[in-house]
């Protein structure tokens, strides 16, 4: 599969969310739950753009839309998929280097 720059950076930034908050990012622990606010803040694209690249990830099945916000939040939380993002040799060996 083929993943833009751009697209490694947000995934990259939900990835670093789950290993920020449990330590690990795989599929027993996987909390990557962000939205496009989170992501934008966490690597310094636009909400726009970052709304756009959900759409191409979604697409990728690289991140799944929660269809809610546990926080509370207006928008909707999404994460990512381990098991998806280990196919990926980028994403693969960016997990390697953070266990």
């Amino acid at each position: 599969m083929n993943i833009t720059n751009l697209e490694l950076q947000v995934v990259k930034a939900f990835i670093d969310a789950s290993v920020d908050c449990c330590g690990d990012f795989s599929d027993d622990q996987n909390l990557s739950w962000s939205n496009d606010k989170d992501i934008s803040e966490a690597t310094g694209l636009t909400r726009f753009q970052v709304a756009a690249l959900f759409g191409s990830l979604l697409a990728k099945n690289l991140i799944v839309d929660s269809g809610e916000s546990a926080r509370g939040a207006k928008c909707n939380d999404y994460y990512a998929l381990p098991e998806s993002c280990a196919k990926v040799s980028e994403l693969a060996n960016y997990i390697g280097t953070l266990v």
